[in-house]
């Protein structure tokens, strides 16, 4: 990602020399799907194990902020199982009825539940540009995402999602309900402008391409070395 590269330059390392390749998805493999109704409970999912970088402390304080405001809602988390710490903070925050811990999924079943849901979650403190995001994106759900790390490189705020900042459950909560009261219109008008970031941006082809055109060009200056 961009970030990563702007990284280094706190080491001395001349932007100029670096060139930013990103990943690349099987699209064929993710078929965009138009979502066609407006349920009344926002289903919202998060995938990624349970780690304090992926900021679900600050997912589920989010949520109990949505609960208070009334908002009709059901959270999955996929991929923290019976995670003591965040157990305990659902239990506090009386959310047992509307959150949901999963184990790890296979990639199949992980899909699936991401199809089934209104939007994808992104919680973290720290990212690259997370393959989640991506895979939401190229799938037809919308993404909340924090601005961390590389996820600026991808999600162009209320254009193809929804960027907030990190540790800010207050904010995470307010992007959440904006999508709740998204129109169909411009839920689908949103979803299809992150489908095409994708296109554009994380196919494997532009990987292959990309990789390609750098060995060419690094590769002569080794040989004259």
């Amino acid at each position: 990602s961009k970030a990563i590269a702007n990284e280094t330059s706190k080491y001395g390392v001349a932007l100029t020399k670096i060139d930013v390749i990103y990943s690349g998805l099987p699209l064929d493999q993710l078929p965009y799907y138009a979502k066609e109704n407006e349920g009344r409970t926002l289903n919202i999912i998060s995938v990624g194990r349970s780690h304090w970088k992926k900021g679900y402390v600050h997912a589920l304080d989010a949520m109990a902020l949505l609960k208070r405001e009334k908002i009709d809602f059901h959270y999955t988390i996929v991929g923290v199982g019976d995670d003591e710490a965040l157990l305990f903070q659902r239990s506090q925050l009386n959310l047992e009825n509307e959150v949901q811990f999963l184990e790890y999924l296979p990639f199949e079943e992980v899909k699936s539940n991401i199809r089934k849901a209104d939007v994808l979650l992104l919680s973290s403190v720290e990212e690259g540009i997370a393959n989640v995001v991506l895979e939401a994106m190229a799938l037809g759900i919308l993404v909340v995402s924090t601005d961390c790390g590389g996820m600026n490189d991808v999600i162009k705020d209320k254009d193809n999602g929804f960027l907030i900042p990190i540790r800010n459950p207050s904010d995470m909560a307010l992007a959440l309900q904006k999508v709740a009261r998204l129109s169909l219109e411009n839920y689908q008008s949103i979803t299809k402008a992150a489908r095409k970031t994708v296109e554009q941006q994380h196919t494997i082809e532009k990987m292959v391409t990309d990789m390609q055109s750098l060995y060419e060009k690094v590769l002569p200056k080794i040989n004259e070395s």
